[in-house]
């Protein structure tokens, strides 16, 4: 489906209309126009076309841009690393040539005994090599948090531990090493070629393995921007017009609402998110339905099935509006995409949209409908909100296994309840659920069921109301109405 669905009048128009629009920002014409029948549709032809019209030179100055903040990134981590564990190596080996015995000194056998002094190397050096990977986990763990430079935070840690860190394992595992090798027989002071091979073996590979890991934190928690290839076209041609263009507005028949495209975007978003990556690589920006007609107001004549459009300085890709739409009346005169038992909003290609309230949901969520535990495991707050809503707070406190904790009438909001519960799975810690009333209906023209967290050590659902209002029990007890 594409061109087809459009009249060559409409074609036509809209074609000359974008030329006019390109010229007026100052812009060549596009030498592509492209048609798709939904905007899903539109936003993976709009990406493959950019793919296709991407030169070799602007993708080659890409990597080069990515490359250069990847290092720039990655160096932070290295250099907080390196700084670390060459202070905490650098006391450590201090440390150890300070108390262990070798040939070269003898008579150093104050703390180990001279004749099993190799064993106590070995113990020696295991211990601080465990006491470095802990440190270097707690690094990992913690450095992001820290409210400081890495490199400060790593120094910091590299200088405490040089002083403090290596002494205490060091006697320990001087002495599991002793224990170990008295076990077999005496092997007397190692010479000093002996150490310095020890301590190259042991040291190089610890330093090299932190700065690695160093390098893997940075880009884990401060990773460079994703490699795309963008175009400026939208963002000229929405500048051009940023003077006039809320003087040219246009009524839609049948587009009242004051966000109908939110759902859709959402929508379109999440499947481009988890669909193919030429998408997220090559994105164009798009105008939607409202935006997109105002900005073409002034040199279209007629487009009544224009939906989203896709400026790109060598092509423009142009939706159809859908076929079948669904909403809700609100009290302010606007509408919003509603529907309990079907996509809300479909297009020529099959495409479907759910939502409820105006509220993008998931297709099975309407389809097959969800129980509470399903619900819960959605990451959006404002869906799971729309999904109560529809399946009603009653279900929904029985599904999710709710206990009643009180009930009492609402004297700020008359004639309905208040109701205190609280969830016996401990998935809600240290806090109920007081679940109450608007006190002015909603956009909708309907009253609103709505809930509120408490903490715990509340059992009265009127003191739990107050709080939520920040306001002495007894004030809300003599409230004539809230909002």
């Amino acid at each position: 489906m594409g061109p087809e669905l459009w009249t060559d009048a409409e074609r036509a128009a809209l074609t000359n209309g974008v030329r006019r629009c390109y010229e007026n920002a100052g812009l060549r014409a596009p030498e592509i126009v492209a048609w798709a029948s939904s905007p899903l549709a539109g936003e993976r032809l709009a990406a493959e076309l950019a793919r296709r019209h991407t030169s070799i030179g602007t993708r080659s100055r890409a990597w080069v841009v990515l490359l250069a903040r990847a290092v720039s990134s990655g160096t932070l981590g290295v250099l907080s690393f390196g700084i670390t564990f060459g202070l905490s190596l650098a006391g450590a080996v201090y440390w150890l040539l300070a108390i262990l015995p070798s040939a070269v000194s003898p008579d150093d056998d104050e703390w180990f005994p001279l004749a099993h002094a190799r064993g106590a190397w070995i113990g020696a050096i295991t211990a601080v090599v465990l006491t470095l990977t802990a440190l270097l986990v707690v690094m990992t763990r913690t450095i992001a948090a820290v409210p400081v430079s890495w490199v400060l935070t790593g120094t910091l840690y590299g200088a405490l531990f040089a002083v403090f860190g290596p002494y205490l394992p060091i006697v320990i595992g001087g002495w599991a090493g002793v224990a170990v090798s008295t076990l077999g027989a005496a092997s007397g002071a190692p010479p000093e070629s002996w150490i310095s091979t020890l301590l190259t073996a042991t040291v190089l590979p610890v330093f090299a393995v932190a700065v690695v890991v160093g390098f893997v934190v940075r880009m884990r928690t401060g990773p460079p921007a994703p490699l795309r290839y963008t175009d400026d076209t939208h963002l000229r041609i929405r500048n051009s017009l940023a003077a006039t263009i809320d003087l040219a507005p246009v009524t839609l028949p049948g587009q009242l609402w004051n966000d109908p495209d939110r759902p859709v975007e959402l929508a379109v978003a999440w499947a481009v998110s988890t669909g193919r990556p030429v998408v997220r690589r090559y994105p164009v920006a798009h105008f939607d339905t409202q935006t997109g007609h105002r900005v073409l107001s002034g040199t279209l004549t007629a487009a009544p099935h224009l939906g989203w459009w896709w400026p790109h300085r060598r092509f423009v890709v142009f939706s159809h509006t859908p076929t079948e739409e669904h909403d809700e009346h609100l009290i302010d005169g606007f509408r919003r995409p509603h529907r309990t038992d079907g996509p809300a909003i479909s297009w020529p290609d099959g495409y479907r949209v759910y939502a409820v309230h105006g509220v993008g949901v998931p297709a099975e969520f309407v389809e097959a409908g969800w129980d509470a535990e399903a619900l819960h495991r959605h990451p959006n707050t404002e869906v799971r909100r729309a999904a109560i809503e529809l399946i009603g707070w009653s279900s929904y406190i029985e599904g999710a296994g709710w206990e009643l904790v009180a009930t009492a009438p609402d004297p700020g909001n008359p004639p309905h309840e208040l109701a205190l519960y609280e969830d016996p799975s401990g998935r809600l810690a240290n806090v109920r659920v007081l679940v109450m009333t608007n006190g002015s209906p909603n956009r909708s023209g309907k009253p609103l069921r709505y809930a509120e967290t408490v903490p715990d050590t509340i059992n009265d659902p009127v003191a739990a109301a107050a709080w939520q209002y920040g306001c002495p029990v007894d004030v809300y007890r003599q409230m004539r109405r809230r909002t």
